[in-house]
């Protein structure tokens, strides 16, 4: 599909990722059974030491949870920008023009054997708080249709003049698609 043939396709669209549905189930068993386990001990042992594990297996895996879940959410592209949704809501949007740039960049997979690419989309300015460091999107390179999710963020890379860096080897150059 040619760029121009995508601004007369619908305003929006959606690319989802895979394992989107497995990962909140996952997280919930893994919370639920470090919650039981932390039952347990207060109800044996006493409430300090079964208070402190349950707060740092919850702790723990809810972080890790917010990051395979954000890893797992929708890229929505539209004319005014590129947002990041979850079963319908929306956690992050950054508009065209406000994005200062995009760097593609492989990312070793040790359970893939070998590489996928990554990609960081990062803002002109910080806007108020922010899930991820320097209010950067990220996402990899795992979205159902990838070549048509990469050839649409190419278009509005040259309809919005949008710096682009690749990295090979570990070795950054300007690049004018990803």
């Amino acid at each position: 599909m040619s760029a121009e043939g995508l601004s007369h396709q619908c305003s929006e669209k959606v690319y989802k990722f895979k394992g989107r549905t497995l990962a909140p189930i996952s997280i919930g068993t893994m919370i639920g059974l470090f919650a039981f386990l932390g039952y347990l001990w207060i109800s044996r042992d006493g409430q300090l030491g079964g208070a402190i594990f349950l707060l740092c297996a919850i702790s723990l895996f809810g972080v890790t949870g917010f990051f395979m879940l954000a890893s797992k959410s929708d890229i929505v592209l539209s004319e005014r920008g590129i947002s990041r949704n979850y079963f319908g809501v929306t956690w992050q949007t950054m508009e065209w023009d406000s994005v200062r740039l995009i760097r593609a960049f492989p990312v070793y997979v040790p359970y893939e054997r070998g590489a996928r690419r990554g990609f960081n989309i990062y803002p002109r300015d910080r806007k108020g708080l922010s899930t991820m460091p320097a209010g950067k999107m990220i996402f990899g390179g795992k979205a159902e249709n990838m070549p048509d999710l990469i050839e649409t963020i190419n278009h509005y890379i040259d309809k919005h003049k949008i710096n682009v860096e690749i990295e090979i080897n570990g070795v950054r150059a300007r690049a004018t698609r990803i």
